[in-house]
């Protein structure tokens, strides 16, 4: 296959894994981002934040994490991106995907900009950090209530020095805010729709928890089909919540039923006010260039079998939900699609 016959959609570290993977095999693919550049996410994901999975378990295709200390920081990991993008050579093309129509033997894909092009294969990389939920309570963003943002939006907890901070949703990225706020002496509380926070400990038996969570990855998907469908919500790891909520540097709430200006109501009944709440309530992983004749999932992501659409042959997926394993959506699972991908298509 020539290798002018392959997209990739998307420039942030799915779209890199399989750009550079796929050039390494010998192929050209054309690859589109809407911004142009390769980073993805992390080009605005505040630098301190924290990676949960260890620094081994992040390498893309083609370049390895340097080492350095057992996790890394998101300002590291960019840096990394950066040097990776180096390492693949040439960049996205600047283009936005407006639509994709299936036609005999491939698909038309048709640009923001108005041209169309036909391509025999179409590898889908969007990510779901352009996608957040903003699931907000109600009555929140009225006029005198706190300032509302979204986690996607998160400058650090410095912005937040001297307010009354409420974290909506406890977790991995709710969990995540909190603890730099506690690192930062900046006092904040977390609502938990549950009622409480769902952590994971950071280790096991003296290893990272994500040595454990490799080896039953390795089992068959259809073992996980219901965790698979709902888009694999799994509890945030431990990196000192626990011991921040010990020391009443991180308070947990009920679910917030509604706002009265800056008061925030609980499900328990209880009210506090606050200056600033920063929706920490997820993000979806979304294809709107795709129509909805494509399978997908019942939390919306497009189903997959070996990174392969069910129903559209051709049309494939790096860094979706268990796309092609258990931890297909993960930085360690990209890596290994994007080569059997590359090897695929070779």
């Amino acid at each position: 296959m020539a290798g002018s016959d392959i997209v990739v959609i998307g420039a942030g570290p799915s779209g890199m894994a399989a750009v550079s993977a796929l050039r390494a095999r010998g192929l050209s693919p054309v690859w589109v981002d809407r911004t142009g550049e390769a980073g993805g996410a992390y080009r605005s994901i505040y630098p301190g934040t924290e990676l949960s999975s260890p620094r081994r378990y992040t390498s893309l295709p083609g370049l390895d994490v340097d080492s350095g200390g057992e996790y890394v920081s998101a300002g590291e990991y960019r840096a990394y991106l950066d040097k990776l993008g180096r390492t693949i050579g040439e960049g996205p093309e600047k283009e936005e995907v407006a639509k994709i129509v299936r036609r005999e033997g491939g698909f038309v894909v048709r640009f923001a900009s108005g041209r169309d092009r036909f391509f025999r294969r179409v590898v889908v990389a969007t990510g779901m950090f352009d996608f957040p939920k903003e699931d907000a309570p109600a009555g929140l963003g009225g006029p005198g209530g706190p300032s509302v943002s979204h986690s996607k939006h998160w400058k650090g907890p410095g912005e937040h020095r001297g307010d009354r901070l409420l974290i909506v949703g406890a977790g991995t990225s709710g969990v995540e805010l909190a603890e730099e706020c506690a690192k930062a002496g900046v006092p904040v509380a977390v609502s938990a729709r549950r009622g409480d926070a769902k952590l994971v400990p950071q280790r096991a038996f003296g290893r990272d928890v994500h040595a454990i969570a490799v080896w039953v990855e390795r089992l068959p998907l259809f073992l996980f089909r219901r965790f698979c469908d709902a888009g694999q919500v799994v509890p945030a790891s431990d990196l000192g919540f626990s011991r921040f909520r010990s020391e009443g540097r991180v308070s947990v709430k009920p679910e917030v039923e509604r706002f009265e200006g800056r008061t925030a109501v609980f499900r328990d009944g209880s009210r506090e006010d606050f200056d600033a709440v920063v929706l920490a309530t997820g993000f979806r992983f979304d294809t709107p260039f795709l129509p909805d004749s494509v399978k997908r999932a019942p939390a919306g992501h497009p189903r997959a079998r070996g990174g392969e659409s069910v129903d559209w042959p051709g049309l494939h997926f790096i860094g979706f939900p268990c796309s092609r394993a258990l931890d297909s959506q993960y930085l360690r699972g990209m890596k290994k699609d994007a080569e059997a991908l590359a090897r695929r298509l070779a």
